[in-house]
């Protein structure tokens, strides 16, 4: 699977999860200790400067894990 794919994949698992539950990305943020904005830019898959443990702990939150 190519890097693309993979970040498209995680972007829309976050993304899916949050709204399943419920939560507005202010919500899950709090929920991560993270800015708002980190989650929205995931959720964009924009990543600019966002680090894998920052992924992880939003994917752990949510019951998910990075496969």
């Amino acid at each position: 699977m190519n890097i693309a794919i993979m970040l498209d994949a995680i972007g829309e698992t976050i993304r899916s999860a949050r709204q399943a539950r419920g939560w507005s990305q202010q919500q899950l943020a709090d929920l991560c200790h993270l800015d708002r904005t980190t989650i929205g830019a995931l959720e964009r898959n924009a990543y600019n400067d966002i680090g894998i443990r920052k992924v992880d702990r939003v994917l752990m939150v949510l019951g998910k894990v990075l496969t």
